[in-house]
Order: structure tokens, then sequence, then C-alpha cells
């Protein structure tokens, strides 16, 4: 058996060198399918950490006029920390919220003139809310709409509506990218099939008489068909190692770049990718050799009269 399978390897290797610039194209087209595959990857994990990363920071600011009790304040906030859908509420007092204010408005010269002049702190306190999931954010109004100050809080509607509409348009760029990923692969994996399909129907028609030779000495269906599927095999495996080593370097390179574009936030590409490099070199390997075979196996037994 183990003589079988190398005298099957050695047909194949040898098959493979004749047609070389054959399967230099076929190789050539595994290769672009992973590589736009794993690109679309990398986008598409940006996308969803991105949309994580944002998440994670999206709160609700609840800001109250300066005339509030402070015990009613509290109390709110006590009665919100209790809800299963709060992830937590921090209380920001007048005076930090008035130094924050300044802060934001350092350059501004004229509006901090102005809040010199007022003589007193214009700014009541402050609970920013964090919900466990963005769906919660509405219930969680309800129950502040329904609290006894609630008409001393002012545009929390308005706050939400805006940090709705930035989850809502980074969902919808995310779901985009896995559609047209989904759609592109299974383009790709087209392309592939045809090409490895025809590639392998070549080297059958120009192997025609070799292979009525070895059927002609006893040679099994087995042992004829095993060489092509072998160099199916060997097509994926150069394929997913040419990849990698072009994959990784390249993802090192432009990961400064990525880093730099979504600063503050715990993104690192490429610490990501490195740390599940072999999940991804399997996931790469498993689709080109099953591209590979599949398309092999088709070929050898429509062209392949064993």
């Amino acid at each position: 058996m183990f003589v079988t399978l190398l005298r099957a390897f050695r047909f194949a290797t040898q098959s493979l060198w004749r047609n070389v610039w054959l399967s230099l194209v076929t190789i050539f087209i595994l290769v672009m399918t992973l590589f736009l595959v794993s690109t679309l990857t990398v986008t598409q994990v940006v996308a969803d950490q991105t949309l994580a990363a944002v998440q994670d920071r999206v709160d609700v600011s609840l800001f109250f006029t300066p005339d509030v009790s402070l015990p009613d304040v509290v109390t709110l906030q006590h009665s919100l920390q209790e809800r299963n859908d709060v992830s937590r509420v921090d209380y920001v007092s007048p005076d930090d919220a008035l130094a924050k204010f300044k802060e934001r408005n350092q350059g501004n010269e004229k509006l901090l003139a102005t809040l010199a002049a007022l003589g007193e702190n214009p700014l009541g306190p402050t609970l920013v809310v964090r919900a466990k999931e963005l769906s919660d954010y509405p219930q969680i109004l309800q129950a502040v709409n329904a609290s006894s100050v609630n008409d001393k809080i002012q545009d929390k509607d308005e706050d939400f509506a805006t940090t709705k509409t930035v989850i809502e348009r980074l969902n919808s760029i995310s779901h985009n990218i896995r559609q047209f990923g989904l759609w592109l692969s299974i383009l790709l994996g087209a392309i592939t099939l045809m090409v490895v399909f025809n590639t392998i129907r070549v080297m059958i028609y120009s192997q025609r008489e070799e292979i009525g030779i070895m059927k002609l000495v006893g040679a099994s269906n087995t042992f004829v068909r095993a060489p092509f599927m072998i160099e199916a095999i060997l097509y994926g495996v150069i394929a997913t190692a040419v990849t990698s080593a072009i994959f990784f370097p390249l993802l090192s390179l432009i990961a400064p770049t990525l880093n730099q574009f979504f600063a503050g936030y715990d993104l690192n590409v490429a610490s990501y990718f490195h740390a599940h490099a072999l999940g991804l070199i399997g996931i790469q390997l498993a689709v080109a050799v099953g591209l590979s075979t599949v398309s092999s196996g088709v070929a050898v037994g429509r062209y392949l009269k064993v």
C-alpha cells in the first residue's frame, strides 16, 4: 500500500512539473482566491471589532438642570443600577461637569469668558448610563421618563438618537461587508473550480497514452485516479503556503497604519491574526484542498475512462 501511494505521488509530481506553466496558473488562481478571501476576513474582523469597541463606549448622558435635588438624582442612579439591562451608571458632579466642559472648549475664549461672567456654575449633575445591549436603551429611557425627576433632565432623547444612528450605520457597514464577502467568495470559488477542472482535464488528455499502457499492464482504477487527486492536493498545499508567506508579512506591514487609524480603541489586527494564525492557515488549506479535490474528482470521473 505504501509503495503504491509512493508511486502515485511520484507520478503526480512528474505531471505537475511536466505541465509546469499550467500548474503555475492553477496555483496562481488558488492563491488569488485564498488571498482575497483572507483579505475579506481581515476586513470583516476589523468591522466587527470596531463595532464592538464602539458599542462598548456607547452611553447615554442624562443632563440634569442645576435646581435638581441631589437625593433625587442618587435615587434614580440606584434605581437604574438595579436593572438587569443596565451595565453601569456613573455620577458626574456639577463641578466635574464644568471642568470637563472647560477642557473641551479650551480654544473658545469667547465662550469661556461668557461662562466666567456668569459667576456661578450653570451646569447640573449628570448620570452617564451604559446599557448591556444597544437594544436595551429604549426600555431604559422609558424608565427614566417615568421617574419623578424626568422634568429635570435635558436632551436625553436627542443624545440616544445620535448614538443609535452611529451604531445602526456601523451595523449596516458590517452587514454589507459580510454579504459582499460571501458573494465574492462564491464567485472566486466557482472560478477556481473551473480552472482546476480544466487543468486536470488537459493533463488527462496529455497522458492518455500512458494511462492506456497502465491499464494494459493491470493497473487498478484507484491507482490510475490517485495521481490526479494527489496533484490536486498538492495545488492546495502549495497555494496555501504561498498565500501565508505573502499574507502575514503584508498584514504586519500595514498593521501600524491600521492601529494608528483606530487609535484609542482596543484593536490590533496583526496581533489578532498572528494569535489565530494556525486556525486561519487551516481554513485556507481546507478551502484550497477542498476546491481542488472536488474539481479534480469531477474531472477524473468525467474524462478518465477507468
